[in-house]
């Protein structure tokens, strides 16, 4: 029985005789699938399309696909057999991301307008542009850039004191060439594209529209602008004459629109259970849905969980150890690009910090021991500025690296605890979270649960969406009531300032243990 194997514009074909997981028969066409979970079936990430003669879904495999992706024939690999003749189409990416074809329950193409659309995440660390035709809904082109305006600062804190004192201009120039240089990229002639949707942090949309951001620089941070508004890209310094550009509303001061458009990517905003939505990366957003409220506060996780600040630290590019793995005897990781390793991205360094404490070479309280574990001869230095060797690996683990992540899951455990005492709820009250960003998209939710970042049992259910601060802004693209609906959307939400929230700051104590 012949399986054809789709994998870019390659086409392999495979015979079986008997039932065989999808996964095996990958593998024998000489192809590697993400598998974080070793095929476990717990992360989610091993997803193909697959049409013809297969098994039904199972529970386990329903819990950790949407709707959407069920109706386009979304399968995971590892629990998928095949019975029959097949075809299989593999993708570079998770289906949840924005790259697959665009599919959302309740969907409507609707465009805002004919020709292209670029639909834009501007992130406190990266810019991400994706190139939409509208007639379709189909992405065309994706191209992510590393946010230039790092230079002052790696945080939004940073940025808003450089503005606030001089730097405005420069670093309103700065996003704007890295936008022109994104959208050239996606389409050389400038001229196709009609509509451009910016998501982005509040900080992030102040410095793109060249606006005095001291309102959000001081108590009591009351933003004077929540935008949800066309501009003319022209006087941001945007070279793409025929577009509207328009920025997403957003919600306050530190909860921008970026959340705006990931509740609308997520599709959270109609979600009849409670659920999380946790947006990782230098800061975490983090939407709670339940009973029709919904609940908003932006936790400030440092830069560590996308690979900066790290003595080792990398962003999930070719040769970064994404997972780090222990079989009970030997510590084992994966590298992308399966070269050489050359550090360590956000996703490797939670697994890192997961083994490390499985293994004893830290204590609950983050410190690297020098004792007492089986991996001593892997660790330099003294207690108290020890380092950690993964390995196989010359990729060093500093006691730094260590209380960078214990900050950053503490605060991100921490916000989660205070929207779930706004709602007066606890977290058995949960029965879902929604994982978005690139960090959340290939972070081991089990590792994540074990150190104490996501304050959940490890069985709760899990959906790995991607980007879906991009996604939201897509959607709005591709239908206007969705675009009309984000003002009054953004308007909806509930911010929990963790600033002055007595939650947050107790919660945080507690969860700087591992």
């Amino acid at each position: 029985m012949p399986v054809e194997i789709i994998s870019g514009k390659e086409k392999i074909i495979v015979n079986i005789e008997e039932p065989v997981l999808v996964s095996e028969v990958v593998k024998a066409a000489g192809i590697e699938l993400p598998m974080p979970c070793a095929g476990r079936g717990k992360c989610g990430k091993c997803k193909v399309r697959v049409a013809g003669a297969a098994s039904k879904p199972a529970a386990a495999e329903l819990a950790l696909l949407s709707r959407g992706e069920i109706n386009q024939g979304v399968r995971l690999a590892c629990m998928t057999m095949l019975t029959g003749d097949c075809t299989v189409e593999l993708s570079g990416e998770s289906y949840g991301d924005i790259m697959s074809d665009f599919v959302a329950d309740d969907f409507e193409l609707d465009p805002v307008g004919s020709g292209y659309g670029v639909a834009l995440d501007i992130g406190t660390t990266t810019v991400a542009g994706y190139l939409i035709d509208l007639a379709t809904g189909k992405v065309l082109e994706k191209c992510v850039k590393t946010n230039p305006q790092r230079a002052y600062g790696a945080d939004v804190i940073s940025r808003i004191s450089s503005a606030v004192n001089g730097n405005l201009q420069r670093l309103q120039g700065l996003i704007a060439q890295c936008i022109n240089d994104i959208i050239k990229e996606l389409c050389p002639d400038r001229g196709h594209i009609k509509h451009i949707c910016a998501a982005g942090n509040s900080a992030m949309l102040y410095l793109l529209a060249g606006r005095d951001p001291v309102s959000i620089s001081a108590a009591p941070f009351k933003a004077d602008c929540n935008f949800g508004e066309y501009v003319e890209p022209s006087e941001l310094g945007i070279d793409c004459k025929n577009a509207k550009l328009y920025l997403i509303s957003t919600v306050s001061a530190f909860v921008g629109a970026d959340t705006t458009a990931a509740v609308i990517g997520s599709g959270i905003y109609k979600n009849e259970d409670t659920a999380i939505l946790l947006d990782i990366g230098t800061n975490g957003e983090i939407v709670l849905s339940r009973g029709g409220r919904l609940y908003a506060c932006s936790a400030a996780a440092g830069p560590a969980f996308e690979g900066a600040g790290l003595s080792m630290g990398s962003p999930a590019v070719e040769g970064a150890v994404d997972h780090v793995r222990f079989d009970g005897k030997d510590i084992s990781f994966t590298v992308i690009g399966n070269g050489e390793p050359k550090g360590i991205c956000g996703s490797g360094i939670i697994d890192a910090a997961a083994v490390m404490l499985k293994c004893g070479i830290i204590d609950k309280t983050g410190l690297i021991k020098t004792s007492g574990h089986k991996f001593v001869g892997f660790v330099k230095g003294e207690e108290g500025s020890g380092i950690f060797t993964i390995p196989g690996s010359d990729v060093e683990i500093s006691q730094a690296d260590i209380r960078n992540i214990q900050l950053g899951k503490s605060a991100l455990a921490a916000g989660i605890k205070a929207l779930l005492n706004a709602a007066g709820i606890s977290c058995e009250a949960v029965s879902s979270v929604y994982l978005a960003g690139g960090f959340g998209n290939y972070m081991d939710v089990d590792s994540a649960v074990s150190i104490g970042l996501l304050p959940f049992e490890k069985d709760i259910k899990k959906h790995s969406i991607g980007n879906a601060a991009a996604c939201g802004a897509a959607l709005m693209l591709l239908n206007k009531k969705l675009l009309n609906y984000s003002n009054s959307l953004a308007r909806r939400v509930e911010t929990v300032e963790l600033s002055t929230n007595a939650c947050f700051a107790d919660e945080f104590i507690k969860n700087m243990s591992f």
